[in-house]
């Protein structure tokens, strides 16, 4: 019986979650339509009804079209199987074993976890209190022992002499990352100490990023987005983007006056070339900045494309994953993270169209299952 109450309030707070996902991302949608002046009528009758008869297998309707206008509009392709995000922010809870979640989102233990995907190189690690190096040799916070550790640190910073400070769990959007430039071992003890008393961290090498990714800002360490999808017991494939940042910040997703800022552009599946436009969150434009880029086919695209399935292939509670991969001054293909949570959706659709291409019924098939379909706001079932 207690089992049966909780899981009732655990089912209705996940509910409230999703009502206000599905009410932040429609009043989204409608606003990004208004910023771009995009035709409220821009939808035809015939789309409209093409959009009916394709959720309606689903159980889904929508009391009206605005995430289908802002993605039309957007991309110019007009198909119904784009996924409104809201949609896959539910879907993710059936594809992603939640209980497994917190154990595996987190990267200090990335590379235990997953040993055939190369991550930045670790200096520190510190897990409820306890502080390792990379060796996993463990530590304690006295004053000899920190001072051990410090050296380590040091010893491993390289050339610049700058580390990242990188908060290990539930982040998200660049948040949480720090680039500190260490002068010696005593700034190394004063910078463990003053965060011992937080949430688990790691110290990071800094990465110098390849030229290829540096054209398009040098200051930022630019990524790719992954998505690969489990599907009949097998890893596939999805798509790529690549996210770059401004000038003056150090991440690719910055934030102005609380304004998220992020460049995003497709690259092409076949070709590993970059696609022509560039789009930010409100799904605007850009074709003048990629006009000034000079190289356009991405180095080592196909074992960038196979690390990713290689080490889904090992994600074994996940089914749905998205990769965020650099590529370093070597050449050397580098994860910054995974995401397991709620990949993002919608900006890889305005640089893709829609998001599942040819997996998107199996994508779509949970919904069918009254369990799945219940935890969508009931405005939105049929």
């Amino acid at each position: 019986m207690l089992n049966g109450i909780v899981r009732t309030i655990r089912e209705g707070v996940n509910l409230k979650i999703n009502r206000y996902v599905f009410s932040k991302n429609y009043r989204f949608a409608n606003g990004v339509c208004k910023k771009n002046g995009f035709d409220i009528n821009g939808i035809t009758r015939e789309e409209k009804k093409e959009i009916d008869a394709f959720w309606s297998q689903y159980g889904i309707k929508f009391p009206d079209y605005s995430w289908f206008k802002m993605f039309y509009a957007v991309t110019g392709i007009k198909k119904p199987s784009f996924i409104p995000h809201p949609i896959a922010h539910v879907l993710i809870k059936k594809y992603n074993l939640q209980a497994a979640v917190a154990g595996w989102d987190d990267k200090n233990v990335y590379e235990l976890l997953l040993p055939n995907v190369k991550f930045p190189k670790a200096l520190c690690h510190f897990i409820r209190g306890n502080f390792y190096d990379s060796k996993w040799n463990s530590y304690n916070d006295s004053p000899d022992s920190l001072k051990d550790l410090a050296e380590s640190i040091f010893n491993g910073l390289g050339e610049n002499k700058s580390l990242i400070i990188k908060k290990t769990t539930r982040t998200a959007f660049g948040k949480g990352v720090q680039k500190v430039t260490i002068k010696d071992v005593s700034e190394v003890i004063e910078l463990l100490n003053s965060l011992k008393g937080q949430s688990d961290f790691m110290l990071q090498k800094c990465i110098k990023q390849h030229a290829f990714l540096s054209q398009f800002n040098e200051s930022s360490v630019n990524v790719f987005r992954v998505i690969t999808f489990r599907c009949n017991s097998e890893i596939h494939f999805l798509s790529a983007s690549l996210r770059f940042g401004i000038e003056g910040h150090f991440t690719d997703v910055a934030f102005v006056d609380g304004e998220e800022i992020v460049n995003v552009v497709g690259v092409d599946a076949k070709t590993g070339e970059i696609k022509e436009n560039l789009y930010d969150v409100n799904g605007r434009k850009d074709f003048t900045r990629l006009s000034e880029i000079k190289e356009r086919k991405v180095p080592y695209f196909d074992e960038m494309v196979k690390m990713a399935v290689d080490g889904h292939s090992r994600l074994f509670h996940f089914d749905f994953v998205g990769w965020n991969f650099t590529i370093d001054s070597e050449g050397q293909v580098v994860c910054v993270e995974f995401n397991i949570v709620s990949p993002g959706t919608q900006l890889y659709q305005f640089a893709h169209g829609p998001l599942l291409g040819n997996y998107v019924a199996d994508y779509l098939e949970p919904l069918k299952d009254n369990s799945v379909r219940k935890r969508i706001p009931r405005e939105f079932r049929l």
